[in-house]
């Protein structure tokens, strides 16, 4: 995406979704504990490149372990109050503890919550100390969307074995529906496909923008860059949250009732279903498209002059 950015790689640890979700918290807390000390190693080696290259400012996205290896940084996420509640509660203090030092958190999400994405989520207690630059998305102005209708494209990626288990069922169903349909596949160590399935494994973003638009519509996991990226882009879109990723199931309750898109439990898909879905959408004339503007760039404007950096603009 960047080639010609320097890119260095830090330590970070891996989550693996259990298949039981009732299993999850325990899991993903037991493999949080592993992980404090991989943080610990790659804040050390951050640090160390930081004073290495005078670098002035630091923005963290969801590693808010990070943050501490540099004098002046940005936090930046819209997981900053978690569900459930109870666990919630000690991961949103956690970060706010973290982030305290912060020039300022930034979330993609609105802070009106009744147009926001995330909802409870983007939305702690202490939100007096974020700014909301609303949704972020590499395809917005998205002039070039001009889709056809003539097949579906599919989106997956997300930890294995998941992953894995819904690529295999919406490949079977498709089949039996008889409905045409592109795969990408989001990663390079899956088992290899059957040639006659038109695929790729990885897609970059000049790929994907071709890939909407000669599709009619798209199916992903409900993960929150997916829909920030379909209500840009306004394509008939299914999302599928991640059996047991209380952050997709919470979405998934969020948005399912006041969004124009679809969302469906893994469980609750069948050919007939899709089927039904994908006549619907073929008899759509128009799609309809986001005219939201972020504050980004506006918020790293400000973000620059506050660590007192003024000239750096100019060098861009």
């Amino acid at each position: 995406e960047c080639p010609s950015s320097t890119l260095v790689e830090f330590p970070s640890a891996t989550v693996r979704y259990p298949k039981n979700k009732f299993f999850f918290l325990a899991s993903v807390f037991i493999q949080i504990l592993a992980a404090l000390p991989i943080e610990k190693k790659a804040r050390r080696q951050m640090a160390h490149y930081i004073i290495k290259k005078n670098i002035s400012l630091l923005i963290s996205d969801s590693r808010p372990l990070i943050l501490s290896a540099c004098k002046q940084s940005v936090y930046i996420s819209h997981q900053l109050h978690p569900q459930p509640t109870y666990a919630g509660f000690f991961i949103s203090a956690w970060q706010q503890f973290a982030s305290r030092k912060s020039l300022s958190v930034w979330v993609p999400d609105f802070e009106n919550q009744d147009k926001c994405l995330a909802g409870h989520l983007s939305h702690p207690v202490w939100n007096d100390r974020c700014r909301y630059i609303g949704m972020l998305s590499r395809f917005s102005g998205n002039n070039w969307i001009k889709a056809s209708k003539n097949r579906i494209l599919i989106l997956l990626s997300g930890p294995e074995p998941s992953r894995t288990i819904l690529e295999q069922k919406l490949l079977s169903i498709l089949s039996v529906a008889n409905i045409p349909f592109f795969l990408v596949r989001g990663t390079q160590k899956a088992a290899p496909l059957q040639e006659k399935i038109p695929h790729l494994e990885l897609a970059n973003t000049d790929e994907l923008k071709n890939l909407f638009a000669n599709s009619g519509a798209v199916i992903s996991r409900s993960g929150y860059s997916s829909i920030m990226d379909a209500q840009v882009l306004g394509i008939p879109w299914l999302m599928i949250p991640t059996p047991g990723q209380t952050e997709q199931e919470y979405l998934y309750d969020w948005n399912g009732h006041q969004s124009e898109f679809h969302f469906l439990h893994e469980n609750e898909i069948n050919a007939e279903l899709l089927k039904q879905w994908w006549e619907s959408i073929k008899a759509l004339e128009t799609h309809k498209t986001s005219t939201e503007k972020d504050d980004l760039n506006q918020a790293i404007e400000d973000i620059i002059r506050q660590a007192g950096l003024q000239d750096f603009p100019e060098n861009l």
